[in-house]
Formats: C-alpha cells, sequence, structure tokens
C-alpha cells in the first residue's frame, strides 16, 4: 500500500510559526528589556554625578565664604577687645582723677558764668560752674550718660549743655 500522502494541514502551519515566534520572544525579549534597564540607569547615573559635580561646586563656594566670615568675625573680635580695653583705660583714668580734685582743676576754665543759659551750635541748656562741670565730665567718662546720641539726649534732658561738658571731657582725656 502506498503510503499516505501527507496533507499539509493549515493549523499545524499556524501552530509551528507561533511556537517560532514564542521562542524567538523567550530568547530576544529579555535582552531587549536588559537593554533598556542598562540605558535607563546609565542615564540616571549620569544625572547623579551631574548633581554631584554642583554640589561639590557650592559646597567649595560656600567654604570659602565660611572662611571670610571667619576672618571678619576674628576682625571684629579685635576691634571690640581694642575699645573695651580703652573704655576700661578711660575709666581707670576718670576713677584716678576722681580723687585728685587737682587734676579737674589744672584743665582750662570754660567760658561759662556758672549756670548761664547756652543757645548757640553748641548746644542748649545751663553750662553748670566749675565743679559740677568737672563732676558731670567725670560721670560721663566713667558712662554714667551713656554713649553718643543717647549721652547727648540725657544731658540735654537734664537740662545741661552736652557741648560744653564733652569739650570738658575732651580737655581731661586728651589735655587740650
Amino acid at each position: 500500500m502506498p503510503a499516505r500522502p501527507s496533507k499539509n494541514k493549515p493549523g499545524n502551519r499556524r501552530l509551528v510559526a507561533f511556537f517560532k515566534v514564542l521562542i524567538v520572544a523567550v530568547l530576544i525579549v529579555p535582552w531587549v528589556v536588559a537593554v533598556l534597564v542598562g540605558i535607563s540607569f546609565y542615564n540616571s547615573a549620569a544625572g547623579f554625578n551631574q548633581d554631584v559635580d554642583e554640589l561639590q561646586e557650592r559646597v567649595s563656594s560656600l567654604t570659602g565664604q565660611r572662611e571670610d566670615m571667619l576672618i571678619q568675625i576674628e576682625e571684629a573680635e579685635k576691634q571690640i577687645i581694642e575699645i573695651t580695653e580703652e573704655k576700661e583705660a578711660l575709666q581707670r583714668t576718670a576713677r584716678d582723677t576722681s580723687n585728685d580734685p587737682e587734676y579737674f582743676e589744672s584743665g582750662t576754665p570754660t567760658e561759662s558764668s556758672g549756670g548761664t543759659q547756652n543757645g548757640g551750635e553748641g548746644g542748649v541748656g545751663t553750662v553748670p560752674d566749675e565743679a559740677q562741670l568737672n563732676e558731670l565730665a567725670r560721670q560721663v567718662i566713667i558712662g554714667n550718660w551713656g554713649n553718643g546720641l543717647a549721652r547727648v539726649l540725657s544731658l540735654n534732658d537734664a537740662g545741661y549743655n552736652s557741648s560744653a561738658i564733652q569739650q570738658r571731657v575732651n580737655e581731661i582725656i586728651w589735655g587740650n
């Protein structure tokens, strides 16, 4: 008997084509996915490296600014120490001279007539007599009346001529 002739069945061809696609997909798709994941990691690593570089630049810049600020703080501290030492020296001078009435009397007498009003450019208020002027000058040197504008306002509010008192302070300290 003759062998049976083989007939190509259309269902077999489809099945064979399906398995060929399935085999190719199983072998190729993981590689494609792996390549895409690798590219994604590479891109994010490059972005991370760029971020790290930017942060290192900022750290370097901030370190430089910090060093500059530390230098400025050190200079300010030196100035504070100098001012404090000068203030303490003035206060010692005032304490030492407050016990020596001849020191206050040795200065140049002011042109006040003891309690007169002075409305000129030197300020407002009364110019105290010599003894009171010396005592107020000593108090100003010690710091009892404040500093700067606060001292001027305090003296003026108390009815004194702040300019005359400041002039006497300068005479005591600088010997003018």
